[in-house]
């Protein structure tokens, strides 16, 4: 029996595991449940598989019964339902720990798909508020579709 610490992704050669695929995409804005449907549309197009609009609206009907928590290298599955529900405006996230004064590393995380645990930066922040305007810079583009966490991160007064 061989066991891991993390789940091991393998496909077949040639195709790209999710992890690979999502960096590939540039899909780690999307929700992940919306990342797993591109993924399966991807592998079943990529076994030449006719994939239909249809069978594309079912793949996500099916996999909208899935509550599941984001993660780096595949969504994690909390549970399944009975029915489709939810929406993909939001999900669950496994926050990230770090070096919140680095606004460089912030961005890299951002751009990796990782969340940010924003109530520790604006502590960190209130603490240390000298931040590298370079890696600052970097920061706000790389939250650009979010930028509401990076803003209530900022302490009042907080002078650039």
């Amino acid at each position: 029996v061989i066991r891991h610490s993390q789940p091991v992704l393998v496909v077949a050669d040639g195709l790209q595991n999710f992890e690979q695929f999502s960096a590939a995409s540039k899909l780690y804005d999307f929700h992940p449940i919306a990342r797993l449907r591109c993924w399966l549309v991807y592998i079943l197009k990529q076994c030449s598989v006719e994939v239909t609009k249809q069978s594309e609206d079912s793949i996500l009907k099916t996999l909208m019964r899935m509550e599941v928590m984001n993660q780096d290298r595949f969504p994690i599955v909390l549970e399944i339902k009975n029915t489709a529900s939810g929406s993909l405006t939001s999900a669950k996230a496994v926050l990230t720990e770090g070096d919140f004064n680095n606004p460089k590393w912030m961005a890299e995380i951002i751009k990796s798909g990782k969340q940010i645990k924003w109530e520790a930066v604006k502590k960190e922040w209130i603490n240390n508020p000298d931040l590298d305007p370079v890696g600052l810079s970097q920061l706000i583009s790389a939250t650009k579709k979010q930028p509401s966490h990076l803003i209530g991160a900022f302490p009042t007064g907080m002078a650039f």
